[in-house]
């Protein structure tokens, strides 16, 4: 009775859709809500607000390399959101998330030679639960917001953040979310700043929020299996984060981000991009840099405990060049990393958005590595997109834990990524069809157990949007 009560909670939600949909009709559109001076009463406050939202079809499979297991999985659910109106200058907003396990592979055992869970498709779901098919929601966002310009704001709560280190990246069922401050101001009209601090957090293949301090490492322990030991509870307050974006005269733009997390790293984040008219097409080059270091203890006073080692430190340098036309564009970009130490930085608050950064792939956990990746992207129509990106990834031996903490090997990895937006009746409907190849270039001596989700893989995923 108790599954029975969860698939009808989750029914009710689908069927309430279409009156969600019509409310939409009515309501002013995102960044246009009605004005303080029309709002009269906290009945209009609430009615003159908006409800948007979508609903996902998110299908994905992983082919291991021989005797490993492989796995699919398919999940059907979305997220409804609301804000009210302006009211001088306040606004309240929320969202839910829901979803329902269609049916997918066994997520409770174990690879048998591996002796390692599935990894991309259980993301889908519970990380916590495997075998959690129907009561996957969680209350996403709650906030509330001051607006003191049209693009200047603070707000507190529960929410998405888009940062270049820690954002949502939406391409599960549900996004990274965090709950603390955040503010944002433009203080002229090519500088904005950002500052926040953030306590709690819940990450995409989670159902509940926890504290900064129970979230770091989380991703670890699912990655090797139930049987691995969980990681300490680490001794921090949160995070918090320092932005400028300037962007110049039209051909440049600078983004400098730090981000501490107390107790534990600083992590300070630079990006220089510039683009000039050549004839027909606009020549793109672009720099980042990264420098983190450990302080106080790391997060745990036993430092084999603590989530960044004493003495850790890593620079990393990206660079970018390419050339860009209305319908297409090419890069090659390269990434080099120092050998002081590991780039640390929690996977489970989003992912690092490096020159070099592709699908299914990570750049936590490695230090002394490099990268090089060819990235195309064409646009025959409005609604089509096609993009091919390929790289080399030369990175420390799988063995070498002081250099590459979660045992990746040096591969190729080729992505080819389709994306379309209908038009007309099925206006609103998106598609994104990714397939991944990784390619071993690392010797194993005849092992595969290494090659579990790290390469001689082949994996698929589709995702069916319906906005509104």
């Amino acid at each position: 009775m108790k599954r029975l009560g969860k698939v009808l909670r989750g029914l009710t939600i689908l069927m309430m859709l279409p009156w969600f949909v019509e409310a939409q009709h009515h309501a002013m559109p995102e960044g246009h809500a009605k004005k303080s001076e029309e709002v009269h009463s906290i009945r209009e406050f609430f009615s003159e607000g908006h409800f948007h939202g979508h609903i996902r079809l998110n299908s994905m499979a992983t082919i291991n390399s021989g005797a490993l297991t492989d796995y699919y999985a398919n999940g059907l659910g979305g997220v409804l959101e609301y804000q009210t109106a302006n009211f001088k200058g306040f606004e309240l907003g929320l969202s839910g998330f829901y979803a329902f396990n269609l049916g997918s592979s066994d997520f409770s055992e174990l690879d048998p030679i591996a002796e390692r869970p599935a990894w991309y498709e259980w993301q889908l779901f519970d990380l916590h639960d495997p075998e959690n098919k129907y009561d996957l929601d969680r209350l996403e966002q709650l906030y509330l917001r001051y607006r003191f310009a049209d693009r200047s704001y603070v707000q507190i709560g529960r929410m998405g953040i888009h940062t270049p280190l820690m954002n949502t990246q939406d391409t599960r069922m549900k996004p990274y979310v965090v709950q603390g401050a955040w503010s944002q101001w433009e203080a002229v009209k090519s500088l904005t700043l950002h500052a926040g601090f953030f306590t709690h957090a819940s990450p995409r293949s989670t159902l509940e929020w926890y504290p900064m301090g129970e979230v770091l490492g989380m991703y670890e322990h699912a990655l090797w299996g139930h049987g691995h030991e969980v990681p300490a509870v680490q001794d921090t307050e949160g995070v918090a984060i320092l932005g400028i974006n300037y962007q110049g005269k039209k051909p440049w733009s600078i983004d400098v981000w730090n981000y501490t997390i107390e107790n534990i790293s600083n992590t300070f984040f630079g990006q220089w991009l510039y683009k000039r008219k050549v004839s027909q097409w606009h020549a793109v080059m672009g720099l980042q840099y990264i420098y983190q270091h450990q302080i106080g203890t790391g997060g745990h006073e036993e430092a084999e405990l603590a989530f960044m080692e004493e003495g850790q430190q890593i620079n990393i340098l990206s660079g970018k060049l390419g050339i860009e036309e209305k319908a297409w564009e090419v890069s090659m970009n390269y990434t080099w990393a120092s050998d002081q130490g590991r780039y640390t930085f929690p996977r489970e608050w989003g992912r690092e958005h490096l020159f070099t950064s592709i699908l299914r792939n990570r750049m936590d956990g490695l230090g002394n590595f490099q990268v090089l990746v060819l990235k195309s992207a064409w646009k025959p129509s409005d609604h089509l997109t096609f993009k091919l990106e390929g790289g080399r990834f030369w990175l420390p031996s799988h063995e070498d834990k002081a250099m590459n903490h979660y045992g990746d090997l040096s591969h190729n990895q080729l992505n080819v990524e389709t994306d379309y937006d209908f038009s007309k009746f099925f206006e609103g409907l998106h598609l994104q069809l990714l397939y991944v190849w990784k390619g071993n270039t690392e010797e194993l001596y005849g092992e595969i157990e290494p090659l579990f989700y790290n390469a001689d893989l082949h994996h698929f995923s589709l995702i069916a949007n319906i906005e509104f």
